[in-house]
């Protein structure tokens, strides 16, 4: 992990024609996106709000994952992002997102090739086959964090090159069966790094932004507290932000969220406020919160506490900030 920089703030009068842009962009993608509302998997209750969609990220389904479909209103969260296996519980995710009104937001990526080496060719198999399998999913991830190098392997080799090949075929397939369908590209570039604005940059050379709807990217305040404070935060996001603004492309804020852990449960929940509205302020286009349940890791019997719900299913003052937190959407105007 690099450490984030230093941040020099910009001068306003340059950036007001790309925000205005962005602006723009933001408000016409948010559009597209509330048509497949009606038409699709989206609740109609969504289109009540069409400037900001929210999430909650779950990662790879467990055996209990599909409670989350349970526990959000579908009305005030209506995008879940997860990983896409071929497997019982991402089925009963998949099925259960489906009866409560819920869309997923489908990561097609090394869960999805079960990390087995993979040529072209079998992404483009495997692309295929996920959208088949699951044709309710209607906006889809092309990899989790293609920038970082626990994620890279066989054909994905860490280049531009490789990533914009990939991001082709997947967008080629996807299209091809669903011309409504929202492809995100990157899987969420590290938004306090500068080598992942060059990674950016080098696929869109390739012409990567004609096969992309929006950029993902991922937001986390590792030293919110701990050596960095929250205006810190601003500025250096702020700045990075203005960077990928130029690309044209709406921006999807796919995971962002603070551990319980790392400062108290008040804290993160004041988090969860600031970034909410200092991403809405930015004409993010969606915004995503990782993850919506405490769990244990791997490795350990450790408690990972990025969730809104503590892992005995009660909700933390973060969930509710969260439901409330739609009710600013009403007030962001062009």
């Amino acid at each position: 992990m690099n450490s984030p920089r230093e941040v020099k703030k910009k001068n306003g009068s340059d950036t007001k024609p790309i925000l205005l842009k962005s602006k723009i962009h933001a408000f016409l993608f948010s559009l597209t996106i509330l048509m497949m509302i009606g038409t699709s998997c989206f609740h109609p209750a969504v289109a009540q709000s069409p400037f900001l969609l929210k999430g909650v990220a779950i990662g790879f389904p467990g055996p209990d994952a599909s409670s989350v479909c349970k526990i959000l209103p579908p009305a005030k969260i209506a995008l879940v992002r997860t990983d896409v296996v071929f497997s019982n519980n991402f089925r009963k995710v998949y099925d259960s997102c489906k009866q409560r009104g819920l869309s997923i937001v489908g990561i097609i990526d090394y869960g999805t090739l079960q990390w087995k080496n993979f040529t072209l060719d079998d992404w483009r198999n495997v692309v295929t086959k996920a959208q088949a399998t699951y044709p309710e999913i209607h906006v889809w991830e092309i990899w989790n964090e293609a920038t970082l190098k626990k994620f890279q392997y066989s054909y994905l080799d860490g280049t531009p090159q490789r990533y914009f090949d990939l991001l082709v075929s997947a967008y080629s397939v996807l299209k091809a069966v669903d011309t409504k369908a929202i492809i995100l590209g990157f899987g969420g570039l590290q938004l306090y790094s500068s080598q992942d604005f060059l990674f950016a940059q080098g696929v869109f050379s390739l012409g990567g932004g004609s096969y992309m709807d929006a950029i993902s990217i991922h937001a986390y305040p590792y030293l919110l507290n701990n050596g960095s404070s929250w205006d810190y935060y601003q500025a250096l996001w702020s700045q990075q932000l203005s960077r990928y603004k130029d690309f044209g492309k709406p921006i999807w804020i796919t995971e962002t969220g603070l551990r319980s852990s790392q400062l108290t449960e008040s804290d993160q929940s004041r988090y969860l406020q600031a970034s909410y509205n200092f991403f809405l302020g930015q004409n993010a286009a969606a915004y995503f919160w990782y993850s919506y349940k405490d769990y244990k890791n791997y490795s350990s019997e450790d408690i990972v506490k990025f969730g809104l719900i503590r892992l005995d299913g009660t909700p933390k003052p973060s969930f509710d900030s969260y439901i409330a937190a739609q009710e600013l959407i009403v007030m962001r105007r062009i």
